[in-house]
């Protein structure tokens, strides 16, 4: 039943994209919900691939308008401000974390406090995002009524945050090795730059929605801001789960002052996700270092049943970061 009231959902939204967005795209949409959901073949990979360039196309033509008002600012890195080595680290859970938080968020958090060096770590719920941004009532109705989930709020809220405030958003799922490094601190935008799937994804491995960093008042993340706005006041559903990448590779393609802020930040973090796929193999300093060489920020998903310990009592990668966050945390707490 429940499966088949999941299928019903999507095959209306893909109703609503072939009326809003024409034919292909509700039927793109319809081949990757149902048919090549599996992104390791090649025709899944080119369907997708297909599926977000025509996406984008046809958010670009909507939405020219609010792109028009950008194009003609020009800008360099230059003229932006600086990450800063005090500016706020942005860390959003819905419903607040307490005991009830799943385990690798927790962790995740302790990982971000523990390597904060001087920025304020803000952890944002349901009860206090009021208190630092304001969003508009609309996004909270379209929420409630089911339109998008937290997933894609905390996508909106990104958004807001950093074009008003700057600072560094960091996805709950987020697991940090080292204190953050003086080049991100010193950059006007920096982004995990890993440069996986740049031949299929519509990120080309060139950012990453789950680490966003910048100063305030950024105009890139003013467009931005503008465009999921704009967008969340004429529809009550997702043209795409990737949305918010949707309109920074449409920005990407058509700002040049954007683009080459992109452009400027250099490859980082390659193994991002390495410790989501190897976690909860047994420890190896050799390899633990050899990873660390490049990669000291890493992305998880909550769900996956991480363990500190392998099954015959050796300490896990997984444990292991876990365990030396802990002291780090210990020893900044004393």
């Amino acid at each position: 039943m429940k499966y088949l009231k999941k299928s019903i959902f999507f095959l209306n939204i893909d109703l609503k994209i072939c009326r809003f967005f024409g034919i292909k795209a509700g039927f793109l949409d319809f081949l990757k919900n149902f048919i090549l959901r599996d992104n390791q073949s090649i025709i899944g990979r080119r369907t997708y691939s297909e599926k977000y360039r025509n996406i984008i196309s046809k958010l670009a033509s909507q939405f020219s308008d609010v792109l028009s008002e950008f194009q003609t600012h020009t800008f360099s890195s230059a003229d932006l401000c600086d990450i800063g080595t005090k500016s706020p680290i942005w860390f959003f859970w819905w419903q607040g974390v307490n005991d009830d938080t799943p385990r690798p968020v927790v962790d995740c958090l302790n990982s971000i406090i523990a390597n904060s060096k001087e920025h304020p770590v803000i952890v944002l719920s349901k009860s206090n995002i009021d208190q630092y941004v304001e969003i508009p009532d609309f996004y909270y109705t379209k929420l409630k009524n089911g339109s998008f989930s937290l997933t894609h709020f905390s996508d909106i809220l990104r958004i807001e945050l950093l074009f008003t405030h700057g600072g560094i958003w960091m996805d709950s799922t987020i697991m940090m090795t080292e204190p953050l490094s003086k080049n991100i601190e010193s950059s006007k935008f920096f982004t995990i730059h890993h440069g996986k799937f740049s031949d299929w994804h519509v990120s080309m491995g060139k950012w990453s929605g789950f680490f966003l960093a910048t100063g305030k008042n950024n105009p890139m993340f003013h467009l931005l801001r503008d465009l999921m706005r704009a967008y969340w006041s004429q529809y009550d559903f997702l043209v795409c789960y990737l949305l918010i990448d949707c309109w920074i590779a449409l920005a990407y393609d058509n700002w040049d002052s954007f683009k080459s802020v992109i452009d400027s930040v250099p490859i980082n973090n390659q193994e991002v996700f390495c410790l989501d796929n190897h976690g909860n193999g047994a420890f190896s300093d050799f390899e633990y270092q050899s990873v660390q060489k490049s990669t000291t920020i890493f992305k998880i998903h909550y769900k996956r049943n991480f363990k500190l310990l392998t099954e015959n009592g050796s300490e896990t990668y997984y444990g292991h970061i876990v365990r030396q966050n802990e002291l780090k945390k210990g020893q900044s707490d004393e």
